[in-house]
C-alpha cells in the first residue's frame, strides 16, 4: 500500500460513501468531514516508520502540524507525536475493493469510520460489521511551486450598541510559544537553546515577527506536534485552542527551507497515483 502513501506526499482522504474530505478542525483537536477541498485542513501529508518490523503510516495535517490519532474511546483527534512507543497516531493502510479505496486500520485493530449523514464526526469502530463507511478514497496533492502567502492579521473587535456604535480592540488569551533556529540544514538542539513567550492571538503573520525578535530575521517558521514529530510550515493562522506550540525557523533560502513543501490545494483535479 506504499503507492497510496509515500513518505513525505500530501494526500487527501475522501469518504467513499459520503464523498467529503477528511478535515482538521480550527481548533487544533478535533477531526471531522466537510466538502471544502480547497483547504490545507484538509491535506494531510505522509510519514512513514517501521516499528517492529512493521511498516506504519503516520499522517500529520498541514493546517496545525498535529497527527491523525485515535483515542481511547471512539473519538478521532489531533494528537502530537511525543514518543517512539506511541500508539495513538499510528496506522496501516489495508487496501479495499476498488481504484483507490483504502482501509485505514489502527494498531489498535479498529478502523477510521465517516459517521452517517446526519454527522460530520468520524470515528474508529472494530471491524466486526464490516461497511463501505471505512472505506477511503486517496487523492495525491502536487507541491505549490511557489510558497503561499501567510495571511494578515485581522483585528478581533467588539462592538457596543448605544447612540453611537464604539469599537475596541478585545484582548486575547494567551499561549506559551517555545521558539528556536534551525541551522541551515534544519537540525536544532532538543533541550537547549529555545526561547519562551506568551503569544496573544491566533495571528501567524504576528507569531512570525514574535518569534524573529528571539532567534532572528529572515525565517520561515514551522512547527512540530511532538519531539518526533515532523516540521509543517505554517500557512494558516493558529488553531482555536491555547495549547502551547514549538516553533522552528527556517533560514529563508537555506536548504532546509528549499526542502519544505506546500500542497496546491486549489488545483483543480487530484493527481492520480
Amino acid at each position: 500500500m506504499e503507492q497510496f502513501f509515500p513518505d513525505g506526499a500530501h494526500v487527501r482522504l475522501v469518504s467513499r460513501v459520503r464523498r467529503k474530505y477528511l478535515h482538521a478542525a480550527t481548533d487544533g483537536i478535533g477531526v471531522f468531514l466537510s466538502p471544502e477541498r480547497a483547504s490545507f485542513n484538509a491535506a494531510w501529508r505522509v510519514h512513514r516508520v517501521v516499528r517492529n518490523g512493521v511498516p506504519l503510516v503516520l499522517l500529520h495535517g498541514a493546517a496545525y502540524g498535529r497527527y491523525l490519532a485515535a483515542s481511547d474511546d471512539h473519538r478521532v483527534v489531533q494528537g502530537v507525536y511525543d514518543d517512539l512507543e506511541a500508539d495513538d497516531v499510528m496506522w496501516t493502510a489495508v487496501e479495499a475493493a476498488g481504484d483507490h479505496l483504502v482501509l485505514l486500520r489502527h494498531v489498535s485493530g479498529r478502523f477510521l469510520r465517516a459517521n452517517g449523514s446526519w454527522k460530520k464526526g468520524v470515528t474508529v469502530e472494530y471491524r466486526d460489521n464490516p461497511s463501505t463507511m471505512m472505506h477511503w478514497e486517496v487523492e495525491s496533492l502536487k507541491p505549490q511551486l511557489q510558497t503561499p502567502d501567510i495571511p494578515l492579521p485581522r483585528p478581533h473587535v467588539r462592538c457596543f450598541l448605544g447612540c453611537f456604535h464604539r469599537r475596541r480592540i478585545a484582548p486575547f488569551p494567551e499561549r506559551t510559544i517555545r521558539c528556536v533556529r534551525a541551522d541551515c540544514f534544519g537540525n536544532f538542539n532538543d533541550d537547549h537553546g529555545w526561547a519562551a513567550f506568551q503569544f496573544e492571538g491566533r495571528s501567524v503573520y504576528l507569531l512570525r515577527w514574535d518569534v524573529m525578535s528571539h532567534v532572528g530575521l529572515f525565517i520561515t517558521v514551522c512547527t512540530r506536534a511532538g519531539r518526533y514529530g515532523r516540521l509543517t510550515p505554517l500557512v494558516n493562522d493558529l488553531p482555536r485552542n491555547l495549547l502551547p506550540m514549538d516553533i522552528i525557523g527556517l533560514t529563508i533560502y537555506s536548504p532546509a527551507d528549499r526542502e519544505l513543501q506546500y500542497p496546491d490545494v486549489r488545483a483543480p483535479y487530484p493527481a492520480p497515483f
